[in-house]
């Protein structure tokens, strides 16, 4: 048994050295201050080890140990043993650390660690008046150190301090992660209405006006449990925001689900905004999505620039899911007019178009690949779409870049999927925007590997080649969206934090004086 804690203890200082070099090195992208960060992780992993030493050093010790004091001890070690296992489920599975999460190494050489130490924990426990009362106490030590390790992670937040670009203006957190009831906020979608537009109320805006969407998720980072969709809105180019306004929440009588993927699109010649979504987590169907989900597609019709809302229609049950993101209406030929909105189905992304102001829909042929989709039209009349890979998070394929296709038919049919390599990025979502009718617009965090450095990249060749580059943000970034305003103005809505992209959602401005035409 002696050997067997040693075995034990040995493989835990191992596999957590591993654990501290592998989430320094993965999170050091997005780091300020990866010097600090890393006299840290060598701090604690030092004290780790010390504390592995003198537990393999002592479990040999016949000293006896006083009855009472072993009782305590052994009370001690096996609630904190189901504690350390509590923690890292939480951790890394309900409400998972988002730079680490990209990756499964990490996690294993952390899983590894604790596993090993929570088996020679309760070894020990079980032996009773075998062990000595220092072996047993610093075995208690080394589980509250190793318990220790996540607070300690997370005051990392006071020294890393990503910073926004310095061509960002107004910056505002539009959504923030604990506020409203809801832990996390994601999967933003953002929406402008210039100022005169034409509504279906009967009304006519006076001054332009943002909406941003996302995503509430009442109890951890999951893509699956309880999720609401919430909006805002500025009439002031984002200085000033609404309340907080519940959009759609999923609830019957089998319980409460997820309302997600928001895609909004404005119908300028009605003057309607149509928001699609997805519902999912309480039906059930053989149908099921590569996480084992179900998903609805539904639209819902604003007249009033989103004051009130219509009751949902459903225009999918196989599967299919939107964005997310925002739709387009073409505004040149061919097939001026219509209302497009991207997606995927399975292993292939498409879009569903509509040519009555979205009272029928009808689906493209499929891309050969690809999930999550934006779209852009280009100034010859041209549809691009812009693709995530299918492929694990924190691996993305090489050769690094971005999928994109084209439609030259209005979306009814797209070329094969191409990488564009001057586009890095990680396996996440991205947004694209048609500028002023000369520049396309791409938003994503712009590390090959990690969720890090949102930047704007600038095309002035229908998107074909990438030079421009304008840094929105240097530390953990996620989804993004992007927007125009009358001025020429950019706004970008994205995914950011401090130590993880899923702390809060951000609108900054981007001034067209900065946007090189």
């Amino acid at each position: 048994m002696t050997n067997l804690i040693r075995s034990l203890i040995t493989l835990s200082a191992i596999a957590q050295c591993v654990f501290l070099y592998l989430f320094v090195l993965r999170n050091s992208p997005g780091l300020s201050s990866p010097l600090a960060f890393s006299i840290i992780a060598i701090a604690y992993g030092t004290l780790f080890i010390a504390l592995c030493y003198v537990v393999v050093k002592t479990s040999g010790s016949r000293q006896k140990a006083d009855g009472g004091s072993v009782l305590v001890s052994r009370i001690l070690m096996i609630p904190l043993s189901g504690i350390i296992v509590l923690v890292f489920v939480d951790a890394t599975v309900t409400d998972y650390y988002q730079p680490l999460s990209l990756y499964d190494d990490a996690i294993a050489a952390l899983a590894v660690s604790w596993a090993s130490l929570v088996l020679a924990a309760l070894s020990i426990a079980t032996r009773g008046a075998q062990n000595s009362l220092e072996m047993l106490r610093s075995s208690i030590a080394l589980i509250v150190l190793a318990l220790l390790g996540w607070p300690l992670a997370a005051s990392l937040t006071f020294i890393n301090q990503p910073a926004f670009g310095a061509d960002t203006t107004d910056v505002r957190h539009i959504f923030v992660g604990g506020q409203h009831g809801y832990d996390i906020y994601r999967i933003p979608a953002l929406l402008f209405l210039p100022a005169g537009s034409a509504l279906a109320s009967g009304e006519t805006l006076s001054s332009g006006r943002l909406i941003a969407f996302a995503e509430a998720r009442r109890d951890g980072s999951l893509d699956t449990g309880v999720i609401d969709l919430v909006m805002r809105h500025s009439d002031d180019d984002g200085k000033s925001w609404s309340e907080q306004q519940l959009v759609c929440r999923h609830e019957t009588e089998k319980g409460r689900g997820k309302c997600g993927n928001a895609t909004p699109v404005f119908d300028a010649d009605a003057g309607n905004i149509i928001l699609a979504y997805n519902l999912s987590g309480v039906e059930q169907s053989d149908q099921v999505d590569q996480a084992g989900v179900f998903h609805t597609g539904n639209v819902i019709f604003s007249g009033d620039a989103g004051a009130t809302w219509t009751d949902p229609i459903q225009v999918t049950d196989d599967n299919f899911v939107f964005g997310p993101g925002h739709g387009i209406q073409k505004r040149l030929a061919p097939a001026t007019g219509r209302l497009l909105l991207p997606g995927y189905l399975s292993r292939h992304a498409m879009v569903l178009f509509s040519d009555d102001n979205g009272a029928t829909w009808h689906r493209s042929a499929p891309l050969d690949t690809g999930n999550e989709t934006e779209l852009a039209e280009l100034g010859d009349g041209a549809l691009y779409m812009t693709t995530r890979h299918r492929a694990s998070i924190g691996r993305p394929p090489q050769p690094n870049g971005r999928l994109y296709s084209r439609s030259v038919d209005g979306g009814k049919h797209w070329t094969n999927t191409q990488t564009q390599t001057d586009l890095p990025t990680p396996v996440c979502q991205a947004s694209v925007l048609a500028y002023e009718s000369k520049l396309l617009l791409f938003s994503n965090p712009s590390h090959p590997k990690s969720r890090v450095n949102m930047e704007i990249k600038l095309s002035d060749d229908g998107g074909s080649s990438w030079p421009g580059t304008i840094p929105v943000f240097s530390g953990p970034s996620g989804y993004s969206q992007l927007a125009q305003n009358e001025a020429g103005a950019v706004f970008v809505l994205f995914e950011n934090g401090v130590m993880s992209y899923s702390e809060r959602i951000t609108l900054v401005r981007v001034p067209a004086a900065a946007i090189p035409l």
